[in-house]
């Protein structure tokens, strides 16, 4: 059980791919790995990340929720959008929880996300869900 970064990030030579991956490290310098591969034409760009508990695990869960959007097997690329990757983040971190957006994604989240009047659970309304999944309000 190790405390990590679970990140998102995202690269403008694939656009509507998201990178989805963990580092017990910093996420800059994960960033810098990624970008400095010679088969990559353009520098990655974190669009958020979160600290948490059992880091591994919880990258796992997150990759489990999302598979129906994931771009090949075996890989950590998914089709999703950014509200849809930060929200399953959420569900999934365990503490301790610090998170990092960028000022643009937190204004596109907030214009998506709603907050439950019974537990207080933030969430994603969408046509799918219109209930809070924590409590079903």
């Amino acid at each position: 059980m190790a405390v990590g970064y679970v990140y998102v990030m995202s690269n403008a030579t694939m656009p509507g791919l998201l990178k989805i991956g963990y580092t017990c490290s910093s996420v800059e310098k994960r960033c810098r790995e990624l970008s400095g591969a010679t088969g990559v034409p353009h520098e990655f760009t974190i669009e958020f990340f979160q600290l948490t508990d059992d880091v591994e695990e919880v990258e796992g869960l997150v990759h489990t929720e999302l598979s129906a959007h994931r771009f090949a097997d075996g890989r950590e690329f998914f089709k999703a959008n950014l509200a849809e990757a930060i929200a399953a983040i959420g569900r999934h971190a365990k503490q301790p929880a610090v998170r990092f957006e960028r000022p643009e994604v937190s204004a596109m989240v907030a214009a998506n996300s709603r907050f439950c009047r019974r537990c207080g659970a933030r969430f994603e309304r969408t046509a799918a869900r219109m209930l809070c999944p924590k409590c079903g309000f």
